[in-house]
Order: C-alpha cells, then sequence, then structure tokens
C-alpha cells in the first residue's frame, strides 16, 4: 500500500524533497542520495516505523527529482514475497530471522525502483514484526531497564547464549516463561527490548 499519497504539485515543493546544488548531474545527485537511504536500511537496527517513515522519504525525493527534471517515473510491479514460517523455538528462529535479513538486505542492495524497494521492505518489516510478537510477549521491560529499542544486541553473542542455554532445553515461549528469572541477563535483555519493539 503506498503511504505517500499526495503528489508534488509545485517546483517550489519538489526542491524541499530533492535538494541540489547544481554542481553535478542531477541523476548522479539522485544516485548518491538513494546510495545513502540504503545504506540506513542495511545498516541500522530494523524498527518498523523509522524505515517506513524513512522510505516515504525516499520515494518522496525520487518523485521530485521526476518532477524537476521532466524525466517520466518508470513504473515498476510490486514484488510479493511468501510468508516466513518460524517454529516458535527461540534459537531456530533466530536464525531464521538472520538468514531472511540478510536476503532482505542484498534485496534492498540490489534493487533501485522504489515500488520495489517498498514490498521489499514491508515484507522485511512485517517478518520482524512476526518475530517480536512472537517473543516480545515473554517478558516485559522493566521501569529502571536501561534498554533501548532500536539498539541491538551483538548477534553472535546472542547466537551463544542461546545456544549454551538450548542445551537445557528447547527455548520454546513455555519454557522462556517458567524460567524468565534464571535466563542470563543477555537473554532476558533482548526479550525486553523486543517486547519494546512488539509495541512500537
Amino acid at each position: 500500500m503506498k503511504i505517500n499519497a499526495n503528489m508534488i504539485q509545485s517546483e517550489a515543493e519538489a526542491k524541499l524533497f530533492f535538494q541540489w546544488d547544481g554542481n553535478e548531474d542531477p541523476g548522479d545527485t539522485l544516485l548518491t542520495k538513494v546510495f545513502e537511504y540504503k545504506t540506513f536500511f542495511i545498516t541500522k537496527a530494523p524498527v518498523k516505523k523509522l524505515f517506513l517513515a524513512r522510505l516515504n522519504k525516499l520515494e518522496k525525493m525520487v518523485e521530485a527529482y521526476h518532477f524537476l527534471f521532466k524525466y517520466e517515473q518508470l513504473k515498476s510491479e510490486p514484488l510479493s514475497f511468501d510468508p516466513i514460517n518460524f517454529t516458535q523455538e527461540w534459537y531456530e528462529d533466530f536464525n531464521i530471522l538472520q538468514i531472511e535479513r540478510s536476503r532482505f538486505k542484498n534485496l534492498v542492495f540490489m534493487e533501485m525502483e522504489t515500488a520495489a524497494l517498498r514490498s521489499i521492505i514491508e515484507a522485511w518489516m512485517e517478518m520482524e514484526d512476526q518475530y517480536q510478537q512472537i517473543f516480545g510477549a515473554i517478558l516485559e521491560k522493566e521501569a529502571d531497564d536501561d534498554i533501548i529499542a532500536s539498539v541491538e544486541i551483538d548477534p553472535m553473542e546472542l547466537l551463544q547464549e542461546l545456544e549454551n542455554e538450548r542445551k537445557k532445553s528447547p527455548l520454546s515461549g513455555i519454557y522462556l516463561k517458567n524460567n524468565a528469572e534464571q535466563l542470563p541477563k543477555l537473554l532476558k535483555n533482548e526479550l525486553k527490548r523486543l517486547n519494546l519493539l512488539s509495541k512500537l
């Protein structure tokens, strides 16, 4: 679904969204700016509201470029993606998450059309949301926790802790809830972070 419904109506409005100093080819400027947006998606921790807001700005910038320089904007078909099937076991699902994230990041890096980019990022955020809903309901963030939703724990450290804990039992939701207080601090903090994300 297209979030930005309002089309650019004037040159002054377009210049607000596509800022060009006139010293280089506008097409080169556009490519540089698109690369900056894509770098954000690839390098930042996925937070749905932040990613979709940034995607809206990217779309508006590309629309402004085409408005200012009278280039016809190519119409690409939205892409479709099969749903991700999580197992409800944390170790397995964390690995699925990392594999699928890498796939989505590669697609973002390769794609240049904004309609296709929107399809990719929306499918990606849907997957993230599904994962957050599964594991974010296990442990609530406490008032004194210094946890920031957009700051991820190192995935290798998290994977190691998951491997260690899994030696005791498969990390199902029931196991995690029943043993929440005995979990390593790193795992508890991640569950609390996922709880925060699930509410955004």
